[in-house]
């Protein structure tokens, strides 16, 4: 894994968080280099649980201030910040890097995180620490762990994108400073493991990005022992300088090299309720795969989707009616052929499936498949048609929480998997924009005053689109453009009315959301030949000598248009002013809504 991202997340959270607004002049004429330092341990058990402990340190730099600054609060050149608060910030960091790790099909439980260093002069260090399951999965009778996004592409893009603004942010912290970043991971297997593909590991040598104009990365890896235990430990060292890259994103890939850990161990004791739930994450992240190593009836087999349809549905209707019968009815599994095509609604997306509704339609697809040998295309159920992907998904997260509770949920949510289309109205709309339904941290969907405003503007006749477009102009209109520094929720300036450009992304986030309407936040930085104040004392610059300045708009899915940007600081739906002047940009990804839920709320069920 490329862990350069990693330290991105949090470090563009804190420009994000006040608007990129460091001001320079704070930082004085030096290029004096900042230094960041991360380390990253995950412990192994036999059953392929990670514990991990991850470290990050800042030591005192024009960086850590701006950091800093968000948390606690305080005065920039005598204008006030309002701080986010220690508790908000842990919230947010664990967040940031809960998305960071979902790009990459892992999860994080029971996250603890600890943030000392908060005086000035001091060295900022944030501790976190958490449970990943099934770190390590099982493929054919042997462990494996493998960092690989999920979407090549999209984390390329991601990654690339995300490297500019934190370019961008240091040309606001501090002219000139480059940042050098050094980091060390150690994965430490099970007692008794042997590495097995650990000629191949260490053949790798160092694997360098060169993302041009001085920005590079360089990664060695190694093994060695730690308690006896055997640990794989790769070392980065990678300096960010502000010239501007030119990296593309087939480069970046080529350069990104993802090799698996494998290593030898005995089976999992976990049985087919353990495989459910390893299933579960992998499609919880939308990673697919052709075929899942799964225990049935204590022996390992490589089943398909569709297979392991039919023994998730037949694992809830034994649940449901307390029956000891073993999975399989003969030496092997049976065999499944897939459907024809998948038809799921949009509509169902967030409804409550009932214990009686979910076991009758398991029961219904295990007799259907039994009888026909072939998994149904579109599956009827009391919320509207489901894709077998869906079903599936839904089989696997009962199981998982019966093994987790010791008993069948009486609901349970209907999540959609984060792959492929759903119908809404003949429409097709992408699974995983349901995510972008969500609630945040800072973007509160479904308050009182919240459901006031969608009410008022929403109107039966009006499209999305429409509906997307009037929420746009009301937040414009309604919340008072005001260069407050600081964190606040959408919540805090419905009632302040009034707030930055971030500030304002937030209430139009809780307003299209709620509206049901598929919405995202970008946050970039937009060139100006020409800055008034009180920009001149927040701008950074470009390294051709241009102006930039932090912004915050979103992007609204609209059918038939999909994805449209709309900006409520500037009343710009669809094609804003300053198209051709932005700099860089990230996008918020459904991983990061997801991770903001569950992180402030608690686990999707």
């Amino acid at each position: 894994m490329k862990k350069i991202t990693i330290l991105i997340a949090v470090i563009a959270g804190a420009s994000i968080t006040l608007g990129a607004y460091f001001l320079a002049s704070q930082a004085g004429p030096q290029a004096a280099s900042i230094q960041l330092n991360q380390s990253l341990t995950f412990w192994v058990d036999e059953n392929g649980t990670g514990t991990a402990e991850w470290v990050y340190e800042l030591p005192p730099s024009p960086l850590a201030g701006l950091m800093r600054l968000e948390i606690v609060g305080g005065t920039m050149n005598g204008v006030p910040v309002h701080g986010m608060g220690v508790e908000n910030a842990k919230l947010k960091y664990s967040a940031d890097v809960r998305s960071s790790y979902a790009k990459f099909g892992i999860e994080m439980e029971n996250i603890s995180c600890n943030i000392t260093g908060l005086d000035e002069g001091e060295t900022l260090k944030v501790t976190m620490n958490w449970r990943t399951p099934h770190f390590a999965y099982r493929k054919d009778n042997a462990w494996k762990i493998l960092f690989q996004p999920i979407d090549n592409e999209s984390y390329a893009r991601e990654s690339i994108n995300a490297t500019k603004n934190l370019q961008s942010t240091l040309s606001v912290a501090s002219e000139s400073s480059p940042l050098n970043y050094t980091s060390k991971e150690s994965i430490i297997m099970p007692a008794g493991a042997n590495i097995a593909n650990e000629n191949e590991l260490l053949s790798l040598g160092i694997e360098s990005i060169n993302y041009g104009g001085g920005t590079t990365e360089n990664t060695t890896t190694f093994t060695k022992q730690i308690e006896g235990r055997p640990t794989v430990v790769s070392e980065t060292q990678a300096l960010v300088t502000q010239q501007l890259i030119t990296i593309t994103e087939e480069d970046f890939l080529e350069s990104s090299q993802f090799f698996p850990i494998n290593y030898t161990g005995d089976s999992p004791a976990y049985g087919f309720d353990g495989s459910a739930s390893w299933v579960a994450t992998d499609m919880k992240f939308g990673r697919e795969r052709d075929k899942y190593t799964v225990s049935l009836d204590g022996q390992e087999f490589n089943v398909t989707p569709y297979q392991l349809l039919y023994y998730s549905s037949k694992k809830v209707v034994n649940l449901a009616e307390n029956s000891e019968n073993q999975l399989l009815s003969g030496a092997q599994p049976i065999s499944v052929l897939p459907p024809d095509n998948e038809i799921g609604n949009w509509s169902a997306v967030f409804k409550t499936l009932t214990k009686d509704n979910y076991v009758t339609t398991a029961r219904n697809i295990r007799n259907q498949i039994t009888s026909t040998g072939k998994a149904p295309g579109e599956i009827n159920s009391s919320i509207g048609p489901l894709r077998p992907r869906d079903a599936l998904f839904t089989f696997l997260r009962i199981i998982s929480l019966h093994r987790e509770h010791g008993e069948l949920s009486d609901n349970i949510m209907f999540l959609p998997a984060p792959t492929d289309n759903l119908l809404n109205g003949g429409t097709e709309i992408p699974a995983k924009n349901a995510y972008f339904l969500l609630n945040t941290q800072s973007a509160i969907t479904d308050t009182p005053q919240v459901n006031q405003i969608v009410s008022d503007i929403q109107e039966p006749s009006y499209s999305d689109k429409r509906v997307a477009e009037e929420l746009n102009r009301w937040t414009y209109e309604n919340i008072t453009y005001k260069l407050v520094l600081g964190w606040f929720t959408s919540e805090e300036i419905l009632n302040m009315g009034e707030g930055k450009c971030g500030d304002k992304v937030n209430v139009y986030l809780a307003l299209t959301r709620t509206a049901g309407i598929p919405a995202k936040r970008v946050t970039g930085f937009i060139i100006f030949e020409q800055v008034t104040y009180p920009f001149t004392e927040i701008a950074g610059v470009t390294p051709d000598g241009r102006y930039i300045v932090g912004h915050a708009w979103t992007k609204v899915y609209v059918p038939p248009d999909g994805w449209v940007l709309a900006d409520p600081t500037g009343n710009y739906f669809q094609t804003p002013a300053y198209e051709n002047n932005i700099y860089s940009s990230v996008e918020e990804t459904w991983q990061a809504v997801l991770a903001s839920y569950e992180t402030t709320y608690g686990e999707l069920t």
